[in-house]
């Protein structure tokens, strides 16, 4: 019998990129693949498991989210004796900090790495300080011998315009969700829109706000839910005070913690989706709204341009755009039975026919074949 093929993953295991590592997991072909993470110390963390209800073998380290020399260099030190141990075929790392650290393990023991951003670290800065320093260190990694899994087509094309990884080295592998079971029922008799996202910088949720506040003014029935907000929301108390000083108290409702079930049966009985984030790499939030049939209202960035093709299932809005100006075309779909079915209709289709888990895993196992062959 063929041995496995070895993959370790190295990540911080938060919201989107927990989502990707869990569905790869439950994915996965365990007759083929073992998989071994490398994760932050978190309490009450959630286990890895397999579809068939096992444990993926699992290393906490101390992982902050900040660049800090030498917790870095003992994370570093601590992962090389992990993969002496291991002796893995490949080494898969996600998202920022863990991209950094990744690479590095990949360059110091010549295993093949692959990168995963789930949305570029220079994207998340506030300043152009800080973007530099990021856009730099990406730019350094695109010259090792990595490889880049974007996460979705148009964040294929951003490492191609904004760091220095050459075409060959670029790979697409889509964020999956299961096929739904059923097909959704394309009810859109709901007083409220939904959005989810913790309030902060790259979910923009400001800008969602005063959104709102013009569409509330016009439809005073219609409410926002907003799910996800966690415990990290860097902008939670900003909202919480425009919305007490806009007198939509009644109208806006944060759910600070909801589980996934939760979550789902209220996007369900929602009337659309809406985001306005700065940037994304694919949020599977909008892939979870799509595979609810419901029409998603976005920015126009990475990610989003990949679930809203050619118009169909939604609108994208340029971020320039005023507040009001959106507003005024938002209205016009909220009043419109007819409108809202047909864009439901069409972001379920076009969930079926890119994001699901089936087609996408199969791109994914292939790379790990292909180089894991290439290593031996």
């Amino acid at each position: 019998m063929e041995s496995k093929i070895k993959i370790l993953h190295i990540a911080k295991v938060l919201a989107g990129v927990g989502t990707s590592l869990e569905l790869i997991a439950e994915n996965i072909d365990e007759e083929r693949f073992e998989l071994i993470l490398i994760r932050d110390i978190e309490e009450n963390a959630k286990p890895l498991l397999y579809n068939s209800g096992k444990l993926v073998k699992t290393y906490c380290l101390e992982l902050q989210r900040e660049i800090q020399p030498g917790n870095d260099l003992r994370f570093l030190k601590k992962s090389i004796s992990i993969v002496k141990k291991e002796k893995p075929q490949l080494i898969h790392c996600h998202s920022a900090k863990g991209g950094i650290i990744g690479r590095a393990l990949g360059s110091l023991t010549r295993i093949p790495t692959f990168f995963t951003p789930q949305a570029f670290s220079f994207l998340s800065a506030e300043n152009k300080f800080k973007r530099s320093l990021f856009q730099t260190i990406e730019n350094a990694f695109g010259l090792t011998n990595s490889f880049l899994i974007a996460c979705s087509d148009s964040e294929a094309i951003r490492a191609l315009k904004d760091t220095r990884y050459p075409k060959e080295r670029i790979y697409v592998v889509d964020n999956f969700l299961p096929e739904p079971q059923e097909e959704p029922d394309f009810n859109f008799e709901s007083d409220f829109i939904c959005s989810i996202g913790r309030p902060s910088f790259q979910k923009n949720t400001m800008f969602l706000l005063k959104v709102f506040k013009d569409i509330h003014k016009r439809l005073p029935h219609i409410k926002l839910y907003i799910l996800g907000v966690g415990h990290y929301s860097p902008d939670l108390l900003k909202s919480k005070k425009f919305i007490q000083e806009n007198n939509l108290t009644q109208a806006v409702k944060l759910f600070e913690w909801t589980s996934r079930n939760e979550t789902l049966t209220i996007l369900k009985k929602s009337l659309l989706y809406v985001s306005f984030a700065r940037y994304e790499g694919l949020s599977f939030a909008v892939l979870e709204a799509m595979a609810n049939g419901k029409p998603c209202l976005l920015s126009d960035v990475d990610g989003n341009r990949d679930c809203i093709k050619d118009g169909k299932g939604g609108m994208l809005f340029n971020l320039d755009t005023s507040s009001t100006e959106v507003a005024e075309s938002i209205i016009p779909i909220i009043n419109d039975q007819d409108k809202l079915c047909e864009m439901g209709k069409e972001s379920f289709q076009q969930f079926l026919k890119y994001f699901t888990a089936k087609g996408n895993i199969s791109k994914l196992e292939g790379l790990y074949i292909q180089h894991a062959k290439k290593h031996s």
